[in-house]
Formats: structure tokens, sequence, C-alpha cells
């Protein structure tokens, strides 16, 4: 069974707290806009994803945790 991955809901929630609503606000991020969150590199990377997630237009795999899935699989 598939599980939702966490650390991407979460980079999306604070996204959105930040005031980018839309892909186009998301995708148009900088690295300045980026450091100025005060993130982790690990957020960062999470960003990244999204970013190249939105351009693919691959939302659902993206916040599909694909390690709880693959330990799912018998």
């Amino acid at each position: 069974m598939a599980a939702v991955h966490n650390g991407h809901i979460n980079i999306l929630r604070k996204l959105i707290k930040l005031g980018y609503t839309d892909k186009k606000a998301i995708t148009s991020l900088t690295i300045q806009d980026v450091l100025k969150m005060k993130v982790t590199k690990g957020e960062m990377q999470n960003i990244c994803e999204l970013m190249e997630a939105i351009r693919d237009n691959d939302l659902l795999n993206f916040f599909i945790d694909s390690k709880a899935v693959e330990n799912d699989e018998i």
C-alpha cells in the first residue's frame, strides 16, 4: 500500500505559508529565494524535487513515499 511522503507534504506547507501558492511561483524560485527561507539541505532537495515534479506534471509520484511502497511489496 502506498504511503504519503511526509517530508514532501511539509515542504509544500512551508512554501504555501511563505506565499508560494501556485505552480508559477514555485517553479520560478531562485537559489536566493530558497536560501532566504532558512531551510535545511534536505528541505532544499525536496524543493528541487517539487519544482521538477511540477514541470513534469508528476505531482502524484512526488507525494508518494516510494520507499514505503517498496517495503510493502511481497
